[in-house]
């Protein structure tokens, strides 16, 4: 047997456009069964009670002025029999439906308007079997410091939310425009809440739901309920029944669910739908796929990786004794930290240390392995990429609103091309470091070495502990310095200080004294110059002469200075089968390499150090409405992206100095312009360029003066060093213009609610 109890919900809501949707009060009944179990009775038909909250429910104006003067018993559940709901209307006729990407932002870029309750205090069913009140979840709007109750607009649960504050950009501008110091600047985050942003995650699916920044007292809701989504994506005809699903139980996550309703496989097994494609599972790839998750937990995104695993250039080069050049503290993740104590590691610690940062971060969902690309075309009238890729054999097809490519900027099937005479003839085995052979065996044998970069600084070493002879033979000298692996003040700090904190010290300090000295070193190239050849010559053995294979024609940091840890590459050459060789060559015969001074070098393997063969975006040549764009001809924006390519980034970290902090940079200014774009509706933003622009002088966007970066000036996007078209200097300024420029300026966002033309 059941009981009857009218109830009328805690906020009667009308429509605001009538046009669109009649209005009516909603006027319900709750059937309550012995069992303790409710039920929603609304126009004499039950709606089940995860059903009930915003569905889109059929309007009787007539039964509800009946209901309104005198409602109907109703004693058993047995005895109802429901009107027949309208059917749905049907899906567009298109069997291949087009997305609309992005989703507009606000509500009033939708068709139809946001449902006035949304997000307003609405009934908490009580639990099974309980005898408790009703209870309310709080309005996102006035949700505080403290975690609540709320129901969530993107998983459509009801859950707790966890709550996270993060320092605002305003906290570093202060630190930086009032002159504290280091150890002061660190403080300042934790200094009150003037400060900070407040967010408020859903425990359920990680998405953000809303957020109160710094110097405001309002929290601003985040999203929009999943049937509107659909209404833009497919049109009315798409609107199906939605569920609210209510769950008191926070579920444990650490990334958002990746069977969101906007992760859309939409035109068959081979074609994909995402908001935004990242190219590239290196370092660079899973940085930018994390400040993807933090900034816009909202959009749908993907990562396609051409390899069978994570790494990037520290998975795929295999020579001995590749490591980093630079510190980890500086080179590693900025949101995950190197623990080791030696600073300058091996690719396989870089490796192991990038798949921990995946776990952690809660991205190893999001990769295709074995995805390579093939070709990729903008669509005007789709307001899409369409990326075509090889995955084992099959061809399958991506369509994204914005791709970024995090690919690196060298070849991995091509080498840069050089001519060395002779090479042909030789009679023993040619190995280029970019494809060494697994199974070489150097042990005893005659070794050359040719190049005198960073790879030939990392692999002589190495090859030293087991040949019987290694000849670095070089045409033109490199600057090379040592540097330490362990740091007594990073101890200190780490015993002393909470080690986020101590990290936080370490990073910024790594960083500040990087670009420091290389600022100091560019601007006083002689003095840096004996700094530096004085360096050297104390690490040297008394035979070599450090004015003959160490004094470069360039100047400090016109060329990335070649970095050893711990003096390894000077202390080889103070073995008796480790030389230096400064000299040109004549032709390489069967037996080894005859210089032009008449000097011959014997070998067995010649190692080919020659530099990498730089490409953008993976080698693709980007088609924009069938037409190809060659980047070469093209200019850079803020170096992250090409004029006349919509929708399109890539991210690079520095030549010259550590690549992370510049890479960070790049990414989170693509970012910004994909919240600028969310803000003005818009679906398509492109770099133009004016007449005035187009008419001062190109520069490459690299000021590195290497040989393989002189010679693909014709691949390479240029710039004019003025506006936004300046090429990658340092961090202090993509820094600052991140922190305090716009992402207007050179910029035209279309498509959506209108066109902004700026």
């Amino acid at each position: 047997m059941a009981t009857i109890q009218s109830t009328t919900p805690p906020n009667t809501l009308e429509e605001p456009d009538s046009s669109q949707r009649p209005t009516t009060p909603r006027v319900i009944r709750t059937v309550v069964h012995d069992e303790g179990l409710p039920e929603v009775v609304y126009q004499n038909q039950p709606i089940n009670a995860t059903e009930y909250y915003d569905a889109p429910i059929p309007v009787d104006t007539e039964t509800d002025k009946r209901y309104n003067e005198a409602p109907i018993p109703i004693t058993t559940l047995d005895k109802f029999e429901p009107e027949p709901a309208p059917p749905l209307p049907a899906r567009p006729p298109s069997s291949t439906p087009q997305p609309q990407y992005p989703y507009p932002y606000s509500p009033g870029g939708y068709a139809q308007p946001q449902h006035p309750g949304f997000g307003a205090q609405s009934p908490q069913l009580p639990p099974y079997n309980s005898n408790e009140v009703v209870t309310y979840v709080t309005p996102l709007d006035q949700l505080g410091d403290h975690p609540k109750f709320v129901d969530c607009p993107f998983c459509r649960h009801r859950a707790e939310t966890r709550v996270k504050k993060t320092s605002s950009k305003m906290t570093h501008v202060s630190a930086t425009v009032l002159g504290f110091t280091t150890i002061a600047g660190a403080a300042v985050p934790y200094a009150g809440k003037w400060h900070s942003h407040t967010a408020h995650y859903c425990s359920n699916c990680d998405h953000k739901v809303a957020i109160r920044k710094w110097g405001s007292r309002q929290m601003k809701p985040l999203g929009t309920p999943d049937h509107l989504r659909e209404f833009v994506l497919y049109g009315p005809g798409s609107i199906s029944q939605h569920q609210f699903h209510f769950s008191t139980t926070p579920t444990s996550r650490t990334a958002p669910s990746t069977s969101s309703s906007h992760n859309l496989t939409a035109m068959g097994d081979s074609t994909e739908h995402h908001d935004i494609l990242v190219l590239g599972a290196g370092l660079s790839g899973i940085n930018t796929a994390h400040v993807l998750s933090q900034k816009l937990p909202h959009r749908s995104y993907t990562i396609l990786e051409a390899q069978s695993a994570i790494g990037g250039t520290w998975r795929f080069f295999q020579y001995p004794g590749f490591r980093s050049d630079s510190f980890m503290t500086a080179f590693g993740l900025p949101w995950y930290p190197w623990r080791h104590k030696h600073k300058m590691a091996q690719a396989g610690e870089i490796v192991e240390y990038l798949e921990e940062a995946v776990d952690a971060a809660g991205l190893r969902d999001k990769i295709r392995f074995r995805h390579k690309m093939l070709a990729c075309e903008w669509r005007t009238d789709e307001q899409h990429w369409r990326i075509e890729v090889d995955s084992d054999g099959q061809r399958k097809t991506f369509i994204a609103n914005f791709v970024i490519s995090c690919v690196g900027y060298y070849a991995y099937d091509k080498a840069f091309p050089t001519t060395i005479p002779g090479l042909k003839g030789f009679g023993g085995q040619v190995v280029h470091p970019q494809w060494w052979p697994e199974d070489l065996d150097y042990s005893g044998k005659r070794v050359i070495v040719i190049g005198s970069g960073a790879t030939a600084i990392t692999v002589v070493p190495s090859l030293a502990e087991k040949a019987g002879m290694v000849t670095m033979l070089q045409r033109s000298p490199s600057f090379v310095i040592s540097r330490p692996t362990t740091s007594s003040l990073d101890s200190c700090l780490k015993s002393l200080l909470p080690f986020s904190l101590a990290y936080w010290l370490i990073y910024w300090k790594d960083v500040f004294l990087e670009v420091f000295s290389t600022q100091l070193l560019l601007n006083f190239p002689a003095l840096g110059r004996k700094v530096l050849m004085g360096e050297m010559q104390k690490a040297l053995p008394k035979d070599i002469d450090v004015n003959v294979h160490f004094n470069p024609r360039y100047n400090p940091f016109q060329q990335r200075l070649c970095m050893c840890p711990d003096e390894d590459f000077f202390k080889a050459l103070h073995q008796d089968n480790c030389e230096i060789v400064t000299d040109t060559i004549e032709t390489v015969t069967k037996d080894g390499i005859l210089l032009k001074s008449g000097r011959k070098l014997e070998a067995d393997i010649i190692v080919t150090a020659t530099g990498l063969y730089f490409q953008l975006f993976g080698g693709m040549t980007p088609l924009v409405d069938g037409q190809p764009i060659e980047v070469g001809s093209h200019y850079a924006w803020r170096g992250c992206m090409v004029d006349s390519v919509p929708n399109m980034g890539f991210v690079m970290g520095y030549v010259t100095t550590s690549w992370t902090p510049g890479a960070d940079i790049m990414a989170k200014t693509l970012i910004s312009v994909i919240k600028e774009m969310e803000k003005t509706g818009s679906t398509s933003v492109m770099p133009v360029l004016d007449a005035k622009d187009r008419s001062k002088p190109q520069k490459l966007p690299v000021s590195a003066t290497s040989s393989y970066f002189v010679k693909a000036a014709d691949r390479m996007p240029k710039v004019t060093d003025e506006g936004p078209w300046y090429g990658r200097v340092n961090l202090l300024k993509d820094w600052c213009a991140w922190i305090l420029g716009d992402v207007t300026s050179g910029l035209l966002y279309s498509g959506g609610q209108g066109k902004k033309d700026i």
